[in-house]
């Protein structure tokens, strides 16, 4: 039984030696493969890249929150923050609404004491109260 496995590895491995076309489709096709596929690929993620979108940005909290998401959308780089200074939220509905931005962030009174306090209920309730020491 060994032998006639051993004698189909034999006779394939010979085909596959002497078809040197067939072989050389076996290692080509694949590189053409990733080759087109990271050229198709490229195109929409340089255009995305190059797009920038417009917030008005507005934080009512003044706390912790607010910095961090200013933060992020800072480092993101695809952003164009201004600052809402004192517009009303529906001054700031209306630019949105007008076009002028994009996009508007309203950071809330209080978020960042509600998150601290949320968090800190959280810890209390996976290790106890006394886990503050």
């Amino acid at each position: 039984m060994l032998r006639r496995i051993i004698a189909h590895i034999r006779k394939e491995l010979l085909l596959l030696v002497r078809d040197r076309a067939g072989l050389a489709l076996l290692y080509v096709m694949p590189i053409v493969l990733v080759s087109i596929m990271a050229v198709v690929q490229d195109a929409p993620f340089r255009d995305f890249a190059d797009k920038q979108v417009k917030v008005l940005f507005r934080d009512l909290d003044g706390g912790v929150v607010g910095e961090k998401v200013r933060a992020g959308m800072d480092i993101a780089g695809s952003c164009t923050i201004t600052d809402a200074g004192t517009l009303s939220e529906e001054g700031i509905k209306e630019e949105v609404r007008k076009g002028h931005h994009q996009v508007a962030v309203i950071v809330p009174a209080g978020a960042s004491k509600v998150l601290l306090d949320r968090s800190a209920h959280a810890m209390d309730g996976l290790f106890g109260p006394d886990h503050r020491g």
